[in-house]
């Protein structure tokens, strides 16, 4: 019997938690979560409509900070290597995008790498290129939202682009020469 209690209250107290994170909003009986969820890690992440590869041209076209990034890179020295600008922002219930935020700067040696280096000598430049990542995403068309139970949530959402900085990139590996 006393297990029996024990276990009826280990379930009460788990279903109170999960519905302490779960709101009504106004009377129109809708649910939402009173947090901020991180894509990588949901039932249903945001999508970008058009596609990834969309979403790579759009970095591509509408970041204003290429020609300070090559600049700041070959003066360092950081030449035949991808650089990779890492951002993330908010996609909220409806789709829409805010709080931009530049992250880092990377290099590897190879397009399709998991692994990258940051680069720490951009750090001296970040408001330049948080400015540059606002502008670009600012232009950013909605997104769908993401899905958690079934439910439209505000996720963040971390992303990169990258381009190559050298004369000629790499072969894939694998690739006869």
């Amino acid at each position: 019997m006393l297990r029996l209690t024990i276990i009826a209250m280990l379930f009460c107290t788990a279903s109170l938690s999960t519905h302490a994170q779960m709101t009504m909003r106004g009377g129109s009986g809708n649910m939402y979560y009173n947090r901020i969820f991180d894509a990588d890690r949901m039932q249903y992440p945001p999508v970008f409509v058009p596609g990834k590869d969309s979403l790579q041209r759009f970095y591509l076209s509408n970041f204003t900070a290429f020609d300070s990034v090559a600049y700041w890179a070959i003066n360092a020295g950081d030449t035949a290597k991808y650089i990779r600008v890492y951002v993330s922002f908010v996609i909220d219930e409806n789709g829409a995008l805010y709080n931009p935020k530049f992250e880092k700067v990377g290099t590897t040696r190879y397009a399709a790498s998991e692994n990258t280096l940051t680069v720490k000598y951009f750090f001296d430049h970040k408001p330049t290129l948080q400015v540059a990542v606002e502008e670009m995403l600012q232009n950013m068309p909605m997104w769908r939202p993401g899905l958690e139970n079934n439910i439209k949530v505000k996720a963040t959402v971390h992303s990169y682009f990258q381009f190559w900085l050298g004369i000629n990139p790499p072969p894939p590996s694998g690739a006869s020469s």
